[in-house]
């Protein structure tokens, strides 16, 4: 027999705030449902037991429904069968139950606790799937198939309302339809999509924690802020000097010139001294202090979360004065780690180079951006890589302007082998991992300095920036 009912989610609790009014709270959210009256008590203790019917659903419980604040129960005569939990209202194109259907592209079923999960980023709704015969119903759609198509999985009043109620949240679409035929949908990889959902606030972030957290402070020590690597040779590196001639542009003319260059003077290299005062502007750091127990560094460039997880390493293959090889820069104390003198891995950087890019050479200097994930993850909850790759931004932003006032040749590269750092470092890639790259070398004395197009045709090499 089908039963639906509304239910209170594990997370929800109930209470009363000081003045006396009943709330409902969650992870991050409060709501006052009203004064304690008897009749609404009764109501909530109904949800709370499992006993109110959706058949008998007022607005203000519906609100709440739509909100995420209850959940729907639907259960047969073998017990509940799924969970479904919204939080905003129905959209109003979904799927017709009555055509073909098909689960959305987007969804992913992932283990949570001791169910399992069914959930998409292009909605705002999950749904706890407490029964096999469910996911077997989600199996079979994971082709187009028309309703009768599907009768005999479930018993025909469980089948019609499943249909129903996924194609209402979102997570069955019309197969074909606009999904697969409009490029508003079609320009987003699942990923991608997903990256953006639960990184964001918003209820398709929901019901997932997005913002500052402290979920791992008291199990783990925090990761210090100084990173080197024991015994590796250490290579000094040169500081700008208040004579210094190297920087001769007004700073409104290091914004308007700075460009993408990717043709590099090959028989005039940039040298080592070059490359110090370079990592110097970009990245050194001026000062430390310490808050919470965990210390931090001031540099030149903005940092969220102030972490600076942020590493650079160098992958040099042709810098005067400087063996090739693959290096960490250690900000701390402005100067080079070797890590590696192999030929055949800095190949690796610089082939990796010219893939993501429209460079014919191999540039002279791969910058590799690398995220300590331990300094930032830890301290938030769903935005944490997001604001990593923020910080990767603003830092190869000033390495660009640091670049054009110094007469240099750079380049953001649009992708990295994350395999050939770790190869690199012996750093397990869930602890520290490239997340962005940059090319940098020696002018051109003469010639245009970039003929390259902003995007390259499809099939052809392409960078991460067209200027």
């Amino acid at each position: 027999m089908l039963k639906i009912s509304l239910r209170f989610p594990e997370e929800v609790r109930l209470g009363r705030t000081s003045s006396g009014f009943l709330q409902l709270t969650d992870s991050q959210r409060q709501k006052i449902v009203g004064a304690a009256t008897a009749e609404l008590v009764s109501e909530l203790r109904a949800i709370a037991s499992g006993r109110y019917s959706e058949s008998v659903l007022t607005p203000e419980w519906a609100g709440l429904r739509n909100s995420g604040w209850l959940q729907t129960v639907i259960e047969s005569g073998q017990g509940v069968l799924v969970r479904i939990r919204t939080f905003a209202p129905p959209a109003p194109n979904t799927a017709d139950p009555t055509a073909p259907l098909a689960l959305s592209r987007f969804c992913t079923i992932r283990r949570a606790a001791q169910h399992l999960v069914l959930e998409s980023p292009a909605t705002g709704a999950t749904a706890v799937i407490e029964s096999p015969d469910v996911l077997a119903l989600l199996l079979l759609l994971a082709t187009s198939r028309r309703p009768e198509d599907l009768k005999g999985v479930l018993p025909d009043d469980v089948l019609s309302e499943l249909l129903n109620r996924f194609a209402a949240v979102g997570f069955l679409v019309n197969s074909p339809g606009t999904e697969e035929l409009e490029v508003h949908s079609l320009q987003w990889g699942h990923h991608e999509m997903l990256f953006h959902a639960r990184s964001r606030w918003g209820h398709r972030s929901m019901p997932e924690h997005v913002g500052p957290s402290d979920r791992l402070r008291e199990r783990f020590p925090p990761l210090p802020s100084r990173h080197s690597f024991a015994g590796a040779e250490m290579v000094p590196l040169a500081r700008p000097g208040s004579s210094d001639t190297d920087l001769r542009k007004p700073f409104e003319d290091v914004l308007g010139e700075r460009r993408s260059i990717r043709v590099q003077n090959e028989e005039n290299p940039i040298g080592v001294d070059e490359l110090g005062k370079f990592l110097f502007r970009c990245a050194h750091v001026g000062s430390t202090f310490s808050y919470r127990g965990v210390e931090y560094s001031r540099r030149p460039y903005p940092n969220g979360g102030g972490g600076h997880e942020i590493e650079l390493y160098i992958s040099a293959r042709n810098v005067a004065g400087l063996t090739p090889g693959f290096y960490h820069y250690n900000a701390h104390g402005h100067h080079l780690e070797s890590l590696a003198y192999s030929l055949e891995l800095v190949e690796r950087f610089s082939s990796a180079a010219c893939r993501a890019t429209t460079l014919d050479i191999p540039p002279q200097v791969v910058i590799v951006l690398a995220a300590r994930f331990g300094r930032l993850l830890p301290g938030y909850s769903g935005m944490g890589y997001a604001t990593i790759l923020k910080n990767a931004g603003v830092l190869t932003q000033t390495m660009y302007l640091v670049a054009e006032a110094m007469g240099l040749a750079p380049c953001a590269l649009g992708n990295g082998d994350t395999d050939a750092f770790a190869q690199a470092t012996g750093v397990s890639p869930r602890e520290e991992s490239s997340v962005a790259e940059f090319a940098l070398g020696s002018r051109p004395l003469t010639g245009t300095p970039d003929q390259a197009p902003a995007i390259a045709p499809a099939g052809a090499k392409n960078s991460a920036d067209g200027q």
